[in-house]
């Protein structure tokens, strides 16, 4: 898989080797086509590029000429200004102010530190909590992008941290990681009585 496709695994969120994966699971291309729609609709523009590029390795499997369309479509989502990085950044600010605001009601046994903690060079904590003295990690993301990459990351530099993914859409069981706890923001919602926006 290294081979076909050349991507940093440790900077991206979504990997070459979980879409290739998940892809790879679709027997016809009708079901192959609609799983990779569903996914570029919730990607930014990296992502898309990454997936365009592991899509065309399906050549073999379902006909180039239908991969190239297939591709062409990843294409024009990139052109549209709709699925931009700022609106996703925007949506993911909403999401972390709503889910600062209901921290205690969401998470009563947890102590909120704060929203935006460096880890060395790989990146910046969305919310930060503790348990005791046990790092809690919570990564936010918009869509059902997975989180998985992300907290893994973070999670390398904490001794037994508590991980913890809340997406806007629920994340296919497939898709999940034993070790990480996942939420979706509505089911979060619906757990508080009072919700705080």
């Amino acid at each position: 898989m290294n081979e076909l496709i050349n991507v940093n695994f440790d900077t991206q969120t979504v990997s070459a080797r979980e879409l290739h994966g998940q892809l790879n699971r679709h027997r016809d291309f009708k079901d192959f086509f609609v799983e990779v729609s569903k996914m570029k609709v919730s990607m930014d523009m990296e992502e898309l590029k990454l997936l365009r590029t592991v899509v065309k390795t399906f050549s073999y499997k379902f006909g180039s000429e239908a991969v190239v369309y297939l591709a062409d479509s990843i294409d024009t989502e990139m052109v549209l200004p709709v699925k931009s990085l700022e609106a996703r950044k925007a949506n993911e600010e909403k999401m972390k102010e709503e889910i600062v605001n209901n921290f205690n009601s969401i998470f009563p046994d947890y102590t909120f530190v704060g929203c935006e903690k460096q880890v060395g060079s790989i990146g910046r904590i969305d919310i930060y909590a503790l348990c005791g003295e046990r790092s809690v990690i919570i990564e936010l993301k918009t869509g059902s992008k997975n989180p998985n990459t992300q907290l893994i990351a973070y999670g390398s530099k904490f001794e037994n941290p508590i991980l913890i993914g809340i997406t806007e859409k629920e994340i296919e069981d497939e898709r999940k990681i034993k070790g990480i706890s996942y939420f979706t923001l509505s089911e979060l919602r619906e757990a508080v009585e009072q919700w705080i926006i």
